[in-house]
């Protein structure tokens, strides 16, 4: 399927509260549920498996040293080769891994799932300490752990926020001091639950500086030409035309739908565009590019499960943040 969630075993790989999912797809939950319901209903209650990898000659069955194939517990599906050394972190762990922040801290599980055969999985729990931007704009801020079977991402611990009037996402590492909202743990050594926790700062330190830099952004009144010019610098590092010749700002915004998309919706098209926090506002120049992160890029191709990853953990993740941050500048 384009979407890329998990159908393994028949039935998708997602488990929910609240809002449906970008692809329709999935169980709704309540409140009560607990860990190993959501496991279950996320499609996530089973392990990754190790095998030695062999492989046929004309002669004989070979061992590859060194080498593991990875696959499912519960349908024997292959996952990967990965190296003998590679610390496998079970779907499971995504749920486990809110457990006592659930039960001690006030956390609530919002979704769970995997993508791509099982090969990908994540959980996103929300922190609680909703803060109202400006009076009337709300940023809740929420926690997500990833991880990967295919050595292809490294288990991470991402906080992040979703701004409620149009589920935008900003990662809350934005700001000189932002670089603990995002912790990683390579799959050459072993995950601790515990101390990522720790090291992320969840979520008190972290949340709390995040909200001192949405004000800031709130404050700054910025016109469209320096809109502008943030957006084109933060996209590509150099604009050319066919000729080789640098390209003005006016005629990368023509040759650009991208461009052209994050300014019509930064000057009047965004959800939230006429609220107090965000009218011609860095902060709402941040929520025009999240909006297109999130929302309208990949919709071309509908695979909105390649733009969730994307938009939460990838390139598209990496740009709102450069974008915030250059605009923090602008406050000095």
């Amino acid at each position: 399927m384009s979407h890329e969630l998990d159908f393994s075993n028949g039935k998708p790989a997602m488990a929910y509260i609240g809002f449906e999912p970008w692809h329709g797809f999935g169980r709704e939950m309540t409140a009560e549920a607990d860990t190993e319901t959501w496991k279950k209903e996320a499609g996530m209650d089973w392990e990754a498996k190790s095998a030695p990898v062999e492989f046929a000659t004309e002669n004989k069955l070979e061992l590859f040293p060194d080498r593991q194939v990875l696959y499912r517990s519960d349908n024997g599906t292959p996952l990967s080769i990965v190296s003998n050394k590679f610390k496998v972190v079970q779907p499971g762990m995504m749920i486990d891994f809110f457990g006592n922040l659930i039960e001690k801290h006030g956390f609530t599980m919002e979704t769970a799932g995997c993508l791509f055969g099982g090969r990908m999985f994540w959980a996103l729990a929300k922190t609680g300490n909703d803060f109202d931007l400006a009076g009337n704009d709300t940023i809740a801020p929420y926690a997500m752990i990833v991880s990967s079977v295919d050595g292809e991402m490294s288990t991470a611990v991402h906080l992040t926020t979703i701004r409620v009037v149009c589920w935008n996402t900003l990662s809350m590492a934005i700001g000189k001091t932002g670089k603990n909202a995002i912790v990683t743990v390579p799959h050459n050594k072993i995950f601790h639950p515990g101390e990522a926790q720790i090291k992320a700062g969840l979520v008190e330190d972290t949340w709390g500086t995040f909200v001192e830099n949405a004000n800031i952004l709130t404050g700054i009144k910025i016109d469209r030409d320096t809109a502008l010019d943030i957006i084109v610098k933060n996209m590509k590092s150099e604009w050319k035309d066919a000729n080789g010749d640098e390209m003005k700002n006016a005629e990368i915004e023509e040759a650009s739908y991208a461009i052209r998309r994050i300014m019509s919706l930064y000057t009047n098209e965004s959800i939230g565009n006429n609220l107090l926090s965000s009218k011609g506002t860095a902060w709402g120049l941040v929520n025009a590019v999240t909006q297109y992160c999130d929302h309208d890029a990949g919709r071309v191709n509908t695979d909105r499960s390649r733009t969730f990853v994307r938009a939460y953990l990838g390139d598209r993740a990496k740009l709102k943040i450069k974008v915030a941050n250059s605009l923090l500048e602008l406050a000095k």
